[in-house]
């Protein structure tokens, strides 16, 4: 059985900060970060936007968006579907001077938050 990597990145981002992609290509999901209200001691609710679109120019495109919002303590995991992740660039050295650099999309384990404020957070993602 093959063994994968595990991934861990640390991320940050204000009102709009994109937290996930999907990895389908017809179909475009993100997940928006909206905000957040402490509900108590470690405590929040975290406001999220769920946006999709579907299609292509030549075929028409739907565009739909929810909001939705998770209650949540610092440092709790939050899993999501299998098809969202995040996409980092990565260089590949095949020689001295002979470099490329190119997107890759890591499909999320779970996402745990380290601080969260009204317009601001931090948190890990973990891959597969």
């Amino acid at each position: 059985m093959e063994r994968r990597k595990n991934y861990v990145w640390k991320k940050k981002g204000f009102l709009g900060h994109i937290i996930l992609h999907s990895s389908k290509k017809q179909e475009n999901y993100k997940i928006h970060f909206l905000g957040a209200e402490e509900l108590g001691e470690n405590n929040y609710k975290v406001h999220l936007m769920y946006c999709y679109k579907i299609g292509s120019p030549q075929s028409g495109i739907g565009l739909c968006s929810v909001n939705m919002s998770i209650n949540i303590e610092i440092g709790e995991k939050v899993r999501f579907e299998g098809f969202f992740g995040i996409i980092e660039e990565l260089v590949v050295e095949y020689k001295e001077e002979d470099c490329r650099c190119y997107n890759k999309f890591f499909p999320i384990k779970h996402i745990k938050f380290l601080s969260i404020q009204k317009d601001y957070i931090e948190y890990e993602v973990h891959s597969y």
